[in-house]
């Protein structure tokens, strides 16, 4: 049984924006078996907060998940089209080589995290969040 992501993890990125996955982490994803080889990045806005920060979701459980979620929407409703379209555009398929993922440079500055190399890892049980050293660090000391 999986167990999930859960714990914080600090990262650092290197200068090709790629960072090792977490040992917990990564034995969550190989708990998953073939399936995962990829995973799906995505640049989320916290608009209460204020904050930036990328979600990671495997594969697997993003595809099941937004079949599941937009399957119960009408494809013809205008509604439905600006919501895909405002949630789809803000996702990258990345594929894990080596334990490791190279982030695409458009999430790397929307989230912030090149400002000290360093980010959090944040599990989250089905996906994982990486946030940038300083927000990171004000969030979690919050917590």
């Amino acid at each position: 049984m999986i167990s999930g992501f859960i714990g914080s993890y600090t990262l650092r990125l290197d200068d090709k924006n790629r960072f090792n996955i977490p040992a917990p982490f990564k034995k969550c994803i190989e708990q998953l078996g073939d399936a995962c080889k990829k995973v799906v990045v995505r640049r989320v806005s916290d608009k209460e907060e204020g904050g930036r920060y990328i979600q990671v979701y495997p594969s697997g459980f993003f595809n099941e998940t937004m079949s599941l979620h937009y399957r119960n929407l009408d494809p013809l409703d205008p509604e439905t089209a600006v919501k895909k379209r405002a949630f789809f555009s803000s996702c990258f398929e990345v594929e894990i080589k080596s334990n490791r993922l190279l982030l695409p440079q458009p999430l790397v500055e929307f989230a912030g995290l090149k400002d000290d190399d360093l980010c959090w890892a944040n599990g989250m049980y089905d996906y994982f969040e990486l946030w940038s050293k300083s927000e990171g660090e004000k969030r979690f000391n919050d917590a």
